[in-house]
């Protein structure tokens, strides 16, 4: 079978789900746990229904997850002293760890990734990416 963009993605997707889910397991966290965390992080204050546009899942799937994110004392909601109906999310002290947690899991697999490259060649694929990103938003 031929090598397509969308096969390289697919197999490093995999490792980067594999690598991140090891890790994490120690806090009994998963993946999909993780990306509301640094939504949260990044987007103090925000409601589930924010977080779950952005995200681009449902309702109850947000509604899962902040419930075992609750659980795991990560996520604090706070009902907004403007409007009583609307409940905004803020990550507790153990949240925010979790969250600088994901900055260095990141970095490590980026350095291993690139390991066997050289910086300009790590530039140019940075680069690159960037474009596609770009591209696939229009």
């Amino acid at each position: 079978m031929e090598n397509t963009f969308a096969g390289y993605i697919s197999e490093l997707r995999r490792d980067f789900t594999i690598y991140c889910e090891k890790e994490l397991e120690k806090d009994n966290i998963t993946l999909g746990l993780l990306y509301p965390i640094i939504y949260i992080a990044k987007h103090e204050g925000c409601t589930q229904k924010q977080l779950a546009e952005n995200l681009g899942v449902d309702n109850g799937y947000i509604t899962r997850a902040l419930k075992k994110l609750e659980g795991l004392e990560m996520i604090k909601r706070i009902t907004n002293n403007d409007d009583k109906r609307i409940i905004n999310l803020f990550l507790t002290e153990n949240g925010k760890r979790i969250f600088e947690k994901s900055h260095m899991l990141f970095k490590k697999w980026d350095k291993d990734v690139f390991s066997s490259i050289s910086n300009q060649e790590k530039e140019q694929i940075m680069n690159l990416m960037q474009k596609i990103k770009e591209s696939r938003k229009k």
